[in-house]
């Protein structure tokens, strides 16, 4: 798993790619003065991962 790739989630509505079994994840940045916290929840056992917006 990767955690960078340069598409914006909030522009290109991808958050993720794979390249063979290489998971890239770009989960999103929070702004200045945003109140939204982004992460990704990966279950390696079942090969899933979601990504959540939280307010703050």
């Amino acid at each position: 798993m990767h955690g960078h790739i340069h598409e914006s989630p909030s522009i290109m509505n991808v958050w993720y790619d794979k390249i063979n079994n290489t998971i890239c994840i770009q989960l999103g940045q929070t702004e200045f003065g945003s109140s939204n916290i982004y992460y990704v929840v990966v279950d390696t056992k079942k090969g899933e991962y979601e990504r959540i917006i939280d307010k703050i």
